[in-house]
């Protein structure tokens, strides 16, 4: 087991992308296809093609070592040649000792599917090599479909394995492109994420709140629902990179991010607006609520005592605060509260500054 692993290199499958980790299954599949065939075409009597699937066999193993260098050049044109070119030549050679009723060759529609995994090229580039294998299939069935087979079979005999490849073949080419696709939009939909996500603190960034805000806008303006809007800076905060280093305010924004969301409401969004700015969208609060949770956030960060390398290190935000009004767009809403972020900072800081409209 352990060499099987180490023949594999499946260690290093799990710093490969999804989506490139569905060509190895592929690959690993057609390995074991082709080290099921040795045996297969023995016991038939054929060891010319037992012969042949022991080459392929080897071919699939260099295969998948070569996966893991077309992985980190992000270049996989060896990789599908070696692959279109084993599956073509293979497949002449099974129908010339069995005859195209044996249904090899349509194997080659499968590399139909392998220009879109992985592969840098045209769209053009790609529409040619389709019908490229499909000029090879066509080809095939007419050079080898009136000539006599190297080994005789029964009609049952050839009907049940033409059965059985092209059942074959439709499940791995079906699971592939199945696979491939479910790998594609996870990893689209982990894009979206990250370009939504600010990645010193985990919370939205600047973009995403944004289009929280206008949904958020335009949900409060239909609905009736109150809407409020903090802007918080971390007091001083140059003060912080200056004598401790930017590495330090990073961890101090980080942490102080998370007592953000530990200390606010579920339904609100907390995200960084820039540099040592938070925004947060508060659904739903009234004055009072807003008064409450500005306090008990402002306290939260006060009472915290940051610890980075040895140093204990205090800060202190100060809160500008708005409600939504119906005239508002982002820009204004946005506005007013940075307004009276202004007059807080202005006021001596570590406080709450509510604008009224």
């Amino acid at each position: 087991m352990l060499a099987l692993q180490k023949l594999l290199k499946l260690d290093k499958l799990d710093s490969v992308r999804d989506d490139s980790k569905v060509l190895f299954y592929a690959l690993f599949a057609i390995t074991v296809v082709h080290a099921l065939f040795i045996p297969f075409f023995y016991f038939l009597g054929i060891p010319q093609l037992s012969i042949v699937n022991i080459f392929s066999l080897a071919i699939y193993i260099y295969c998948i070592q070569l996966f893991y260098q077309s992985v980190v050049a992000s270049d996989f044109s060896a990789l599908g040649l070696i692959v279109s070119m084993e599956v073509i030549v293979h497949a002449y050679i099974a129908c010339f000792y069995m005859g195209v009723q044996s249904g090899f060759h349509y194997y080659i529609f499968g590399l139909a599917a392998f220009p879109f995994i992985g592969v840098k090229s045209t769209l053009i580039t790609n529409i040619f090599r389709i019908l490229l294998f499909v000029a090879f299939f066509v080809l095939l069935e007419i050079s080898l479909s009136d000539k006599q087979p190297q080994v005789i079979f029964s009609d049952e005999f050839l009907k049940t394995l033409r059965f059985i490849n092209i059942s074959f073949f439709l499940l791995i080419t079906g699971s592939v492109t199945l696979a491939y696709t479910q790998a594609t939009m996870e990893y689209q939909q982990m894009l979206a994420e990250l370009a939504s996500i600010d990645k010193l603190t985990g919370l939205d960034n600047r973009r995403s709140l944004i289009n929280k805000a206008e949904k958020e806008i335009k949900d409060s303006q239909s609905s009736g629902e109150p809407l409020a809007m903090f802007v918080i800076d971390i007091d001083h905060f140059k003060q912080v990179n200056d004598q401790h280093g930017h590495l330090c305010g990073d961890y101090i924004l980080s942490n102080t991010a998370k007592i953000m969301q530990s200390t606010l409401r579920k339904q609100d969004v907390v995200g960084r607006w820039g540099g040592e700015e938070f925004l947060v969208l508060l659904p739903n609060a009234d004055s009072a609520t807003l008064n409450d949770l500005a306090e008990r956030l402002r306290s939260a960060i006060e009472k915290s005592v940051f610890t980075y390398e040895g140093k204990r290190i205090s800060i202190s935000v100060t809160i500008g605060a708005a409600t939504l009004i119906n005239e508002d767009s982002f820009d204004s809403f946005a506005s007013r509260a940075d307004r009276a972020l202004y007059v807080g900072k202005e006021s001596g800081r570590n406080r709450y500054q509510y604008e009224s409209a």
